[in-house]
């Protein structure tokens, strides 16, 4: 095997690998309330509103969580947990014009700055293109 070939074997094969390794695992299963860590329960009856709460578990790649989600008028809210029962992250879904202005111009010339060419699809009623 000539040197060429070899580099482009040890090329391709490093490649492949750097590209497996950027996969994203996500799992989630649905979770009954007497599963669900005391801590976050707690703060989820805090809460000012009484909608019905469903509960999964998360397993992913960075590790485990358990995720309370619901909605408030029409509004979809994800409230994310460590295993413990820590507050980890809380998303609340928008839409894209909904979004003030300037905001949105943020958000853009950040995408611009760090990434260039971006498509962001979240369903057909919120979608932002950007060529």
């Amino acid at each position: 095997m000539n040197p060429k070939n070899i580099t482009t074997f040890v090329i391709i094969f490093l490649s492949l690998n750097v590209i497996q390794a950027q996969t994203k695992f996500e799992k989630e299963y649905r979770l009954k309330n007497t599963s669900v860590p005391e801590k976050a329960q707690a703060f989820i009856d805090s809460l000012p509103f009484h909608e019905k709460i469903k509960w999964y578990f998360e397993e992913n790649n960075v590790g485990n969580s358990i995720e309370a989600k619901f909605k408030v008028h029409k509004t979809k809210y994800s409230i994310e947990f460590d295993v413990e029962g820590e507050l980890q992250d809380v998303e609340i879904e928008v839409k894209w014009n909904d979004v003030s202005k300037s905001v949105q111009d943020q958000i853009t010339a950040f995408l611009d700055a760090n990434y260039g060419f971006f498509k962001i699809e979240k369903d057909s009623s919120a979608t932002f293109r950007r060529f």
